[in-house]
């Protein structure tokens, strides 16, 4: 008798010879679509809430120095020369006396200990392209700490620069102001919506692709003709209401 059983089950489960029947896995998870948009729904707004209490915004400052000031620029020569040179000048801008400089200067203007490591990891240095013009761009957390030190880099790297190569001062393009608009507002949280959306999602339908592979019960006449290959002749509906009286009076009975 067991192994009759066990012969049922084998031949009920619907991994037929390993294979899965695709469609019937899509109406299976169809049949279940509240679940699906449930998941996905909690999913972006766990994200979502997540997102807006652990990112911090950033401020972003930006301001421009000419190396070559106009007086020295005699030929086209000069012109090549400051071009080969801006390399170095990033490369000074990141020094240890460019850096000590600005930290003092942050220190006596906003009363704020920066570390060496904070202002490089802050500060970036760039040449705008076809030109003699060196961009200096601070990210920081604050915006006011952020314009400042902009400054300060930059006033600290011209003066490092004159005494480098003994020359006068670079001009000032653009001294840095204070963004009060923070550059990850929004962007990374509405990113961060649509990942929770999609794990959500993800993982729902995975544990339904589960619950269908694990489910080798004979429900339907269907079932009957497609797993065990015998045709249904005749079904009896249950009626359970009529079942749970009858269950309820032969308890009496006894």
């Amino acid at each position: 008798m067991s192994e009759n059983k066990n012969t049922t089950k084998a031949v009920a489960n619907k991994h037929v010879n390993g294979q899965i029947d695709l469609i019937d896995l899509f109406l299976y998870m169809i049949n279940r679509w509240y679940l699906l948009i449930a998941c996905t729904v909690v999913g972006a707004i766990g994200m979502g809430i997540a997102t807006n209490t652990e990112v911090v915004p950033m401020y972003r400052s930006q301001s421009m120095l000419f190396v070559a000031r106009a007086g020295q620029i005699q030929s086209w020569s000069d012109l090549q020369l400051g071009s080969y040179m801006t390399g170095d000048f990033i490369v000074i801008s990141q020094s240890k006396p460019v850096v000590d400089t600005a930290i003092q200067m942050i220190y006596e203007q906003d009363g704020i200990e920066l570390t060496r490591s904070q202002v490089k990891a802050a500060v970036s240095v760039a040449e705008m392209e076809d030109t003699h013009i060196l961009q200096f761009t601070v990210t920081m957390d604050d915006p006011q700490i952020a314009c400042d030190l902009c400054n300060a880099v930059m006033d600290a790297m011209a003066d490092q620069i004159a005494y480098i190569t003994s020359s006068d001062t670079p001009t000032i393009v653009e001294r840095a102001e204070v963004n009060p608009y923070a550059i990850n507002a929004g962007i990374n949280n509405n990113r961060q919506v649509l990942m929770g959306a999609a794990g959500g999602f993800a993982i729902i339908a995975a544990l339904l692709c589960v619950m269908y592979m694990m489910d080798d019960k004979i429900k339907t006449a269907e079932d009957v003709e497609k797993y065990i290959g015998a045709t249904v002749l005749v079904s009896i509906p249950m009626d359970k209401a009529q079942t749970f009286k009858k269950n309820k009076k032969s308890k009496k009975s006894e």
